[in-house]
């Protein structure tokens, strides 16, 4: 069944219900997400709303180059994978990552640190980029894969 939004009382119903759907969503990021600047540095800190496997805020950093912005997970992603006893070399977790940092535009940094470079006016959409791959990349902890560097 197709509803008629033709309908103008459902129409502005549907036009006041997004936009304040919108306005909310909005004012739960500003309202729980902290920037700071760290360690007294050029890097722009950010913790956001959004929660990783452990329940802790996904943290990113931002750091503004000559005409670019690099955000970062400053490694701890990875760390966090190695730490739980995931083998980053194997065959199936380099597919896995590779998949997932391809579907999502991130590189991989010389430190294990996941970033995204970007323009100043593609920012927040990047942002959301580093924290949805980081959120799918905390999701492999939830399958069971071989681990064997053998592959």
């Amino acid at each position: 069944m197709c509803v008629d939004i033709s309908y103008k009382p459902l129409k502005l119903f549907i036009m006041i219900t997004q936009n304040v759907f919108i306005d909310k969503q909005t004012d739960w990021i500003k309202n729980n997400s902290n920037l700071k600047f760290a360690n007294n540095s050029k890097v722009l800190e950010i913790t956001t709303p959004f929660l990783d496997r452990h329940n802790d805020y996904i943290q990113l950093y931002i750091i503004s180059k000559k005409k670019e912005i690099i955000i970062s997970d400053d490694g701890f992603t990875y760390a966090d994978l190695i730490m739980s006893g995931i083998v980053i070399n194997s065959l199936d977790t380099k597919q896995n990552l590779g998949n997932i940092l391809q579907n999502y535009g991130v590189g991989v940094g010389k430190n294990n640190e996941l970033f995204i470079t970007t323009k100043y006016n593609n920012l927040i959409e990047n942002e959301h980029k580093l924290i949805q791959s980081i959120v799918a990349i905390n999701n492999l902890f939830n399958f069971p894969y071989n681990n064997d560097e053998k592959h």
